[in-house]
């Protein structure tokens, strides 16, 4: 059984609430972005409670937010081999700490991966278009 954790990632100028869901491995799953009305229903929209209690206003765009993240979170770890849990001060929890690591060391993986493909191929790009011989100069007409 995977843990999946749900905490408010927002800063104080954010104007919407950004919740993410991170896995105990370190894999992001979802960030949902939350305004005002749907703020108060994001623990029932992320899974972590299975009631709701949203109004008629915005019960269908949580529900749809709630199908969203069921559906990543299943396709991650499976149809019931996760469970979701809220952070209330995630900077408490030893074991978000250890997923959060887990998630910037991946991260880091990524870009340097990224930026060495990227280096790679911009450098065969610019030797194919000086090397040509056959340069043609564009022209207008």
């Amino acid at each position: 059984m995977k843990t999946i954790f749900i905490f408010d990632d927002s800063r104080p100028t954010d104007v919407l609430h950004r919740i993410v869901a991170l896995g105990e491995d370190g894999l992001r799953l979802a960030t949902t972005m939350f305004d005002g009305w749907t703020l108060p229903y994001c623990r029932y929209a992320m899974a972590t409670v299975h009631v709701s209690d949203a109004n008629h206003d915005t019960a269908e765009v949580v529900s749809r937010t709630r199908l969203s993240a069921v559906e990543k979170f299943d396709a991650a770890y499976g149809a019931g081999c996760w469970v979701s849990v809220w952070l209330e001060s995630p900077k408490h929890d030893a074991l978000w700490l250890d997923a959060l690591q887990l998630a910037r060391e991946r991260d880091a993986r990524i870009e340097r991966a990224a930026i060495g493909y990227s280096s790679a191929a911009l450098s065969r790009i610019l030797a194919a278009v000086f090397s040509s011989a056959e340069v043609q100069p564009h022209t207008t007409h």
